[in-house]
């Protein structure tokens, strides 16, 4: 191989190493998920935030009150996981709650108002019915008049979680009806109200599922096969 070559190779894969490192770190550093379109709400649909490192806010609007955003997570340290609503409350009676379920869809803990007359919803940290383990979750925002179902999900009998009552403070465990299966549904008794409430939810303990951006692995899939191409060529 001639000098000149060496030295161009050299170059291309210094620029490679910034240039992943450059990405990495840029990704490494975001914090921040809002929503893409409009999250589903069961496990099959859940919006997965994509990125690396801590996953500190999570933005998005819940379009009316019969709209539920479910997003997957992964938990780092169950004893210093929170997550608490800001912007939770707003016209048209917008009220959220937060819901969460762990990675087979069983409730985990629920509540409505973190504070006595304020819509603001929260998940306090290292609860008794809080997550036990580190791993994959599920965490849904939505409005204070639907509820998750289990199992056929036909009736108030199949609610995972009791019903919130005054003062709308309590932090429930999954001890409806139907909190031995998982979520299938959501059902409300109420009639649907559009709200396009917007919100933020602050989270402590989480990060992104996915560690590193596929990105990086398509870039240096590409460059491998670039690398092969070029020493067939020489």
């Amino acid at each position: 191989m001639s000098s000149k070559l060496i030295r161009s190779v050299s170059k291309l894969v210094c620029y490679t190493i910034f240039l992943v490192a450059t990405l990495f770190l840029n990704t490494s550093h975001a914090t921040i998920w809002g929503e893409v379109g409009d999250a589903g709400d069961l496990l099959n649909t859940a919006q997965i935030p994509t990125g690396a490192g801590p996953l500190n806010t999570i933005t998005g609007t819940v379009a009316t009150s019969f709209d539920v955003d479910l997003y997957k997570i992964k938990v780092i340290n169950p004893t210093t996981f929170s997550a608490f609503v800001f912007g939770g409350e707003g016209p048209n009676d917008w009220d959220s709650i937060l819901t969460l379920f762990d990675e087979n869809g069983f409730g985990v803990y629920r509540n409505d108002d973190a504070i006595i007359d304020v819509g603001d919803s929260g998940l306090p940290v290292n609860h008794t019915f809080g997550p036990q383990v580190s791993g994959i979750y599920y965490l849904a925002i939505s409005d204070d008049d639907i509820g998750p179902l289990s199992g056929a999900a036909s009736s108030i009998n199949d609610l995972i979680f009791p019903q919130s009552i005054l003062p709308f403070t309590q932090v429930f465990g999954p001890t409806g009806n139907g909190a031995a299966l998982p979520l299938a549904a959501w059902g409300s008794l109420d009639s649907e109200v559009v709200l396009n409430a917007g919100y933020d939810i602050n989270l402590t303990g989480a990060e992104f599922v996915v560690p590193i951006p596929s990105a990086v692995w398509l870039f240096l899939s590409g460059l491998i096969g670039f690398l092969g191409i070029r020493k067939k060529v020489i």
